[in-house]
């Protein structure tokens, strides 16, 4: 989620102002019914293909017992130009960890983990078109088992310039290929572009999250927890508003309204505590720029 910062504008100086706003991700989406937006699994043409691929010279990097597949993948490094291809027999999928927790309207990670559970060095081909996420869909239900996480169109297919990226990995014996999953704690809303757009965060409380992905018949299920936002308390916003007036404007003819501006919208609108204590430990008007909020229940 791409978080946007306003600011108010002073003779000299721009303060950052604690009016909040979130920006929506450009990914392909999948679809809702639950069907993977994925190309089907393909075998290799022949065995002498796939030997040829197997033989193929590649970079040190892509081989091991302890692999982060989703940064490889996004590197390019380990990219052939070949099919993508069944896990092997002996290879196990399952998460790392069947829980989560995130800040509500914040994003959190699911690590889906391959285990090479054999004797021998397995080979492992496979497809990141748009990236991993965009290979497996997720259906988040409440307590009460309603659906929350997709609003809009149903049919979004991946962008056709990033389909076929195949990766090649060879894992040890025993070892394992780690694939990152990001996770929102929001509503995604679809547009008629199959682009992602704003939606609300999820309410704190507990939800489960099934995603079905290219790697596993059955789909894997991780408990969420959504917290509550940790907000700066009133009775410090007054001291909020002269610690951070004092940093953003150097006039001072200019810094008592400074102060009254901040000081009104804290007590109206409390800041994160993540994003006032940013505020006030930042050094430079640099650092005190890069301090951002993400709208937040």
């Amino acid at each position: 989620m791409a978080s946007k910062t306003k600011r108010f504008t002073y003779p000299g100086v721009a303060c950052i102002a604690l009016t909040l706003a979130c920006g929506g991700s450009q990914h392909a989406a999948e679809p809702a019914d639950g069907t993977l937006t994925s190309p089907n699994w393909s075998e290799a043409d022949s065995e002498a293909e796939a030997a040829a691929l197997v033989d193929r010279p590649r970079e040190p990097q892509c081989s091991g017992s302890e692999l982060d597949a989703s940064r490889l993948a996004r590197s390019g490094l380990c990219n052939i130009e070949g099919h993508s291809a069944p896990l092997p027999e002996l290879i196990e999928t399952s998460l790392l960890h069947e829980s989560a927790s995130a800040i509500a309207g914040q994003s959190t990670e699911v690590h889906l983990v391959l285990r090479n559970t054999g004797t021998e060095d397995a080979e492992l081909f496979l497809d990141h078109s748009c990236g991993f996420e965009n290979l497996s869909t997720k259906v988040v239900t409440d307590s009460r088992g309603n659906r929350l996480d997709r609003v809009g169109r149903q049919d979004c297919p991946l962008d056709a310039a990033c389909v076929g990226q195949v990766a090649h990995f060879t894992l040890s014996a025993q070892g394992k290929a780690t694939i990152t999953l990001p996770l929102k704690a929001t509503v995604t809303v679809i547009g008629d572009s199959c682009e992602e757009l704003p939606g609300r965060a999820l309410s704190p409380g507990r939800y489960s999250v099934a995603w079905q992905t290219p790697y596993a018949e059955k789909p894997f299920t991780t408990a969420l927890l959504v917290t509550k936002l940790a907000r700066l308390a009133k009775s410090r916003c007054k001291e909020y508003a002269s610690v951070v007036a004092k940093k953003a404007e150097p006039a001072i003819a200019q810094r008592l309204h400074v102060q009254k501006e901040l000081l009104a919208a804290c007590l109206r609108q409390q800041p994160s505590q993540e994003f006032a204590d940013c505020q006030m430990q930042s050094t430079t008007e640099a650092q005190l720029a890069q301090c951002s909020e993400a709208h937040h229940p």
